[in-house]
């Protein structure tokens, strides 16, 4: 059951940048069906990128002599920093104009999930059950932010992903430091 609660967490962690990027883009007054669309989307490349990512992993690490614990500990200590960076930058947000523009967006939102998904097999879960709960919540989380995003921006905006560096910068002291 820890394990799932773990897992649980580090998908709420990855999917703090999409939700706070959510609510910008939920400012431009999106209709249901592209809501649909962009969270659906998210949601896929939030299961494939820990796949292709774990498929990494296993290779690389059959050739490092080096504990999963540490390497999970230094991804999410990367995505941490990274977050920080990004919370630090100020980003303008322009409306999607077209599909590929979506998946743009998916795919860069969804690369602190390939590079989890190298050490998933720390938690001793078949890795599409991890990439399912990654995806499910990355889809719920996208899906909130778009449809919150008009109300909630200038209160919440970028407090969560103040949650995302708490929630990830804890995990990589946890695996640095078990």
């Amino acid at each position: 059951m820890f394990i799932i609660f773990s897992l649980l967490l580090v998908a709420i962690g990855l999917s703090m940048d999409t939700f706070s990027l959510s609510l910008g883009y939920g400012m431009f007054n999106l209709s249901k069906k592209e809501i649909l669309k962009i969270s659906i989307c998210v949601g896929l490349f939030h299961f494939f990128m820990p796949i292709f990512g774990n498929l990494l992993g296993n290779i690389l690490l059959s050739f490092l002599p080096i504990k999963t614990e540490i390497i999970i500990g230094i991804i999410f200590l990367t995505i941490t920093v990274d977050i920080i960076f990004s919370l630090l930058k100020k980003q303008d947000l322009k409306p999607f104009k077209n599909n590929l523009e979506i998946i743009v967006f998916s795919f860069t939102v969804s690369i602190d999930s390939f590079s989890t998904g190298i050490g998933l097999n720390l938690f001793k879960v078949p890795y599409y059950i991890s990439s399912f709960i990654f995806m499910l919540v990355s889809f719920i989380f996208t899906y909130l932010g778009l449809s919150l995003g008009k109300k909630l921006h200038d209160i919440i905006g970028k407090k969560a992903e103040i949650i995302g560096i708490i929630i990830l910068l804890s995990l990589s002291f946890y695996y640095l430091f078990k």
